[in-house]
């Protein structure tokens, strides 16, 4: 009977060891539902306003975001620009512009952003947003002068604060 119980005992060691501790799993899960993220590739809009913008929205909560760009759309408030645009009167803003068709894609990012965040059961009131743009693939019309096309990759990212 004595060894009988060091068999069990040793049996009861062995599936400790080779059992995954919940705990682990459990912070691992928590780790990776810290951020979320969006990405869009080939959007038709400029990368030098997608850039601009993503400066504009950077650090704020994807509401405001919301909010800010749907005031851009009706031409209340100029995004700031810098490099190389054209000088714009009567904005407040030496280098402002109103991307509108740029800034239809930024607010339907941003509303995925926040599904997103909830769907990994994030609180969506205190989120931060981080926003970076770069060039996208070079397509070109097709004809004499072979013009391409503008395409931008966005990449967003959410996390709480």
């Amino acid at each position: 009977m004595a060894e009988e119980k060091i068999k069990q005992e040793e049996k009861k060691e062995l599936v400790q060891k080779t059992e995954k501790k919940p705990e682990n799993i459990a912070d691992k899960q928590t780790l990776s539902n810290k951020v979320a993220t969006v990405i869009c590739k080939d959007l038709p809009i400029s990368v030098k306003y997608s850039r601009d913008i993503c400066k504009f929205i950077k650090g704020k909560s994807p509401k405001e975001a919301i909010t800010l760009l749907e005031r851009v759309m009706i031409q209340k408030i100029a995004v700031p620009m810098t490099g190389e645009y054209a000088h714009r009167r009567g904005i407040g803003i030496a280098g402002g512009k109103y991307p509108v068709k740029s800034s239809e894609y930024f607010i339907k990012a941003l509303k995925n952003l926040i599904a997103n965040a909830s769907n990994k059961g994030m609180n969506t009131e205190k989120l931060v947003v981080f926003a970076r743009a770069s060039k996208g693939a070079g397509v070109t019309h097709s004809g004499w002068r072979r013009r391409q096309f503008k395409r931008a990759h966005l990449y967003f990212e959410a996390k709480e604060k």
